[in-house]
Parts: structure tokens; sequence; C-alpha cells
């Protein structure tokens, strides 16, 4: 039975989860430690379920089981040929834990009530706008000075570009960039339920103001993030219903008017033409023949994976790679991509993108039907492109920004089925 009011636990968890991310990373950041709290919430999780019926179809059920069995005989397939041990605990570890907190976003869509859920959505998309509009002085200051918060990061990295995020806090930059599109779309996804134009308002002024802090800080990824994350969000919210003539006649409007604006907002801003230059000439080290600059260190490490560790294969070994006492490369997990290619081949890192796919689709819809097919398409393009430039499937902080993006679109999804239902 779903609940009316959000418990004291969820509370004092959600609370943790803000207060770790957007301002205690600033302090200290945190990998492994992160795995005490995945197992409180594995444990808390089960226990609630087996307190509460839990929901979902058969066909959920079923894909998670085929899912789980092909990375299984996977992962068995590298320990054959690799052996298993510590490195390979480790490894499974830092890879699935950080999908605790899609486990944590699919209990709380299924123990809870949507007015409840909107409420608490609505509380937490507020003090993400707040939070976001004190960080902007922050890195104007940080570019300005190189130095404001974070002169003890600077000799971590070669640049100090890394470190300008605010209270993100040292290399935070991909953290930062998904933060920006979750905060979008929640604005987005909130003016849909509420039609409030302050949403609106919010949505539009944070654009130009994200372009210039992408500037300032050298945050490369976010211009090509940004559209893909509002085209296929806007697309998934035209179709996600029924296909229809008018959804796609909007749809095609609203591309239209974006391509327009996009084609202007390069022509005129001098920023935004360097920055998209810069992006494609950094794209196009993925596409040519030969050995990519290593100034681009993704494109580079994707090479050295595909010509060197045989990333078509089983990979190096998942259990062969010591992630804290690797020599391949400095920056060797600067993305999810590169280092789970070199662990355990290509298949292994679909298999990865598929398991988290599924465990998304799983929080947002119970039922399975035509569109899960949809948002699950949706949904393994995202993981596939922000694990080619940042770290998902290792970073906790990541995640949460990824599980704050699936917690709007579930709220708005569960609105639209209400919806339906009422006109049944």
């Amino acid at each position: 039975m779903d609940a009316l009011t959000i418990n004291k636990t969820d509370k004092v968890i959600l609370f943790l989860i803000l207060i770790l991310v957007f301002f205690l990373r600033d302090i200290k950041v945190l990998y492994e430690p992160w795995y005490i709290f995945d197992l409180f919430l594995l444990i808390y999780i089960f226990f609630q379920s087996t307190k509460n019926e839990a929901k979902g179809s058969l066909g959920h059920h079923f894909w998670m089981f085929i899912s789980v069995g092909l990375l299984v005989v996977i992962a068995f397939l590298n320990i054959y040929f690799y052996g298993f041990g510590k490195v390979f605990i480790n490894n499974i570890l830092m890879i699935f834990t950080p999908a605790t907190l899609l486990l944590y976003t699919s209990y709380m869509s299924n123990r809870y009530e949507y007015d409840v859920l909107f409420k608490l959505g609505r509380k937490i998309l507020i003090f993400l706008n707040i939070y976001f509009w004190i960080n902007v002085p922050i890195i104007i200051l940080q570019f300005i000075t190189g130095t404001f918060m974070m002169g003890r990061f600077l000799s971590w990295g070669m640049y100090a570009f890394d470190h300008m995020t605010g209270f993100i806090g040292p290399f935070g930059t991909g953290i930062l960039n998904i933060f920006w599109c979750a905060l979008l779309l929640g604005n987005l996804f909130y003016y849909l339920m509420e039609k409030q134009k302050v949403w609106l308002i919010l949505f539009w002024v944070q654009i130009p103001t994200m372009l210039i802090l992408s500037y300032f800080n050298e945050n490369k990824s976010f211009i090509p993030t940004v559209i893909l994350f509002l085209g296929l969000f806007i697309f998934y919210v035209n179709f996600s219903n029924k296909f229809s003539f008018k959804a796609v006649f909007n749809f095609i409007i609203i591309l239209i008017i974006g391509l327009f604006l996009s084609l202007i907002a390069y022509l005129s801003s001098d920023v935004i033409r360097e920055q998209v230059d810069k992006l494609l000439q950094l794209a196009s080290d993925f596409f040519v023949n030969g050995t990519p600059s290593p100034e681009n260190e993704r494109a580079y490490l994707n090479y050295l994976a595909f010509r060197y560790f045989d990333a078509m294969g089983l990979g190096m070994g998942i259990n062969n790679l010591d992630f804290n006492h690797q020599t391949i490369h400095k920056n060797l997990g600067i993305n999810s991509l590169s280092l789970i290619v070199i662990q355990g081949g290509v298949w292994y890192y679909l298999s990865i993108i598929n398991i988290y796919t599924v465990l998304t689709v799983r929080a947002v819809k119970n039922i399975f039907e035509k569109s899960t097919f949809l948002l699950y398409f949706l949904f393994y393009i995202i993981y596939g492109f922000i694990s080619l430039i940042t770290q998902p499937f290792r970073d906790h902080y990541t995640m949460i920004m990824v599980a704050l993006l699936v917690f709007f679109l579930t709220i708005w999804q569960k609105g639209e089925e209400l919806k339906e239902l009422d006109q049944n």
C-alpha cells in the first residue's frame, strides 16, 4: 500500500544524499566509503520491500532476469580466462554499487503515492534551483581569481578550470554537467505538470547562464549533453502515450525552432561558437584514422582500449586491472567507457549499460507496455553517452544527478498515468 507521508528514515536518507553531494564533496571526495551507505540502502530497501507489497509486472521481472543472466555469463567467461580474486571483487563493486541509488529511486516510486512524490520532488527542485543560483557567483569568482575556493585542489590537476564548479568541488565538471541537465528537465517537467510560468522562466534563464559558465570552466560536454537530453525527453513526452500525427507535428515544430535558435546562438555568440568549434575538433578524434591526440584523453583512452587491450573481446581481464595501481594512463577512469572495455571488453560494457537501463525503466514505470521500450531506448542512449564523457558507473555523485533526473521523470510519468486513468 502506498504511504501518504514520507517516513523519517527516508527524510534522513534524502537529507544525507543532498548534503554529501552538494556541499561536502567540496571538502572530501568519497569513493569506497560510499559502499557503507550502499549496504545500508540495500538492507533498508529489502526490509521495506518485505513489509510492503512489491510492484512490477512479469515483463519487468523477466527482462531483469535475462539481463542479469547475460551479465553473469560474460563475467564467468572473464573469470575462466583471467581468474578471480580481490581485484575482480573491487572492480565489480566499483561498477555496480552506484546502481543502489537507482534501486532507492525505484523504492521511493513504489512506496509513496503520487501526491507525496509530487510535493517531495517540488521541494527538492526548489532546493536545486536555489543551489544553482548560489553556485553561479562562486564559479564566476573562481574564473576571475583562478584560486577562489579551489586553492588546495590546484596541485591535483594541470588545469584550474577542472575545479571551477562551485560547491561541487574538484574535478567536478562532469557532475556539474549532469546536474545542470537534471535541473533543466526538472523545471520543464514541473512546468508541464503545474503550468506555472516560474518553472519555464527558470528554464530559459538558466540555459544561457549555463552556457556562459560552461565557457568559463571549459565544460565542452555541456552543449551536446543538454541538446541530447532535451531532445530525447521532449521526444518521449510527445510519444510516450500514443503515436499520433499531432505528436509528430509538435515534435517537428519544436525541433525546427530548436535548430533555428541554435543556429542564431552559434552565429551571434563568440562564446558559443568557440565552444562548438572546440567540441567538433575534439569529436573528430573519435572518428579519424590513426592515433588520436593524447590531449583528447577520452578519445586516446578509447584508442588504447581497442588497439592494445582486446576491447572487442574480453579486455585485459576484470581481475587483472587494479584501478588504484594501474600504469596504463594517469587519467584512466576519466570516463566509464574506456575503463570498462579495458577491464572486460565491449560486451561487458554493453551488458552494464543494459542493467542500469533496465533498473531505470523499472523505477519510472511499473507497467510493462509499448512505451517501456521507448523509455529503454532513451536511457540506453543516455547511459552510453554519459559513460563516454564522464564516469557514471564508478562515481556515486554522477549517478545521484542521474537519479534526480529519473525521479523527476517518474513523478511526471505517474501524473500522466493518473490522467489516463481518469479519462478512462
